[in-house]
């Protein structure tokens, strides 16, 4: 479910961000709850986390009446879903854990064909799914998350009644968004359609496509992505979704030639699970592969370009795929730069936070 809001629009307040100074790469653009309160997997050892200072959060400039409002609605909305959505969203659980333990009493011939993203000695450990009675919210307003807190504060947890709050990113995310000139200008726009990606130079050694001349990641390379995230990220989500991926011209020719980098935009058209392999980073690969994946995403024959749009307002058309965007931790200064080198502004702040509405 995707829910939009004019109050972010109307009323965001945010304080001035300053830009982050260049530093290396260190890149796996995905969100993330390594840094949630009321979370046991924050990293201790991670030094930009430990010395962050202070929160920038943005939040509604509205007046009480229309915040109470708001309250109320998301309030309602909560309870909709609790009360029209998760019975069967339970039962399916239970359906599939009733499947899953059949199968284990009569494995299927192909018991390999599944792997665990965690087998492999480099594998990043996958975020611990949430209660299945909480909902996990997404890209949620930190304005809207303080209006659940009775102080109003977004840093202090100290939910209104009937809420409880299992974790939420402090700091939370910078919400990054690109304009079309800044990922695909038009002075652009006469480049060769088979070759959309020409003016986008990589360093030498490095293309956007396999030896086979293969643009993308393959279904082969999702074993090795979704060991690279932590985000629980499905095959046949990772299938669907508009991505590129880097390759290496030293690779040998005989061996199973895999990416160097790669990203994606997601469901909802951000830009997600942007990794570049460490021994390859602070070479410049990812900001040309950040607008690649835009590019591929956004164009009038992609999934969310204007072609996808049933309209007959060329306007409507016009402003479809108009801007695509990010989330980095606010911490994470090395993807900052690369936002900003990209030309993403930070409008906003949003977590991802897991909610439980109690009777």
């Amino acid at each position: 479910m995707i829910i939009y809001s004019s109050l972010e629009a109307e009323h965001t307040s945010i304080p001035l961000i300053v830009t982050v100074s260049d530093s290396t790469e260190i890149l796996n653009v995905d969100s993330t709850s390594n840094n949630s309160k009321n979370n046991d997997n924050n990293d201790a050892d991670n030094t930009d986390i430990n010395t962050i200072t202070k929160s920038i959060v943005s939040t509604f400039s509205a007046n009480p009446p229309v915040l109470a409002l708001t309250r109320a609605q998301l309030l309602a909305l909560l309870e909709y879903v609790k009360t029209n959505m998760l019975p069967s969203y339970l039962s399916h659980l239970a359906k599939s854990t009733q499947a899953t333990s059949v199968g284990a009493k009569t494995p299927s011939v192909s018991a390999s064909s599944v792997t665990p993203n965690n087998t492999s000695p480099t594998s990043v450990p996958l975020i611990p799914a949430p209660d299945p009675q909480a909902f996990l919210i997404g890209s949620l307003h930190t304005g809207l998350f303080s209006l659940l807190q009775q102080s109003g504060s977004y840093t202090i947890s100290d939910p209104i009644p009937n809420i409880r709050v299992h974790r939420f990113d402090d700091p939370p995310y910078y919400k990054y968004f690109f304009r079309r000139s800044d990922f695909s200008p038009e002075a652009e726009s006469g480049r060769s359609a088979d070759l959309p990606f020409a003016d986008l130079s990589l360093p030498p050694g490095y293309r956007f496509h396999d030896r086979e001349g293969r643009e993308g990641v393959l279904s082969k390379h999702l074993d090795l992505v979704q060991s690279r995230t932590h985000i629980p990220r499905p095959r046949t989500q990772l299938s669907k979704i508009p991505g590129m991926a880097v390759y290496l011209d030293s690779t040998p020719s005989d061996a199973d030639e895999m990416p160097i980098a790669w990203g994606f935009l997601g469901v909802d058209g951000a830009l997600v699970t942007l990794h570049v392999e460490p021994e390859h980073r602070g070479r410049g690969l990812a900001v040309p592969l950040s607008k690649a994946i835009m590019r591929r995403g956004m164009a009038v024959d992609g999934v969310f370009g204007a072609g996808s749009v049933n309209s007959e307002y060329s306007q409507t058309r016009e402003r479809v795929g108009a801007w695509a965007h990010t989330e980095v931790a606010g911490y994470n200064n090395a993807s900052r730069r690369v936002m900003e080198k990209i030309g993403g502004q930070v409008l906003t702040t949003v977590t991802w936070t897991v909610i439980e509405l109690l009777d």
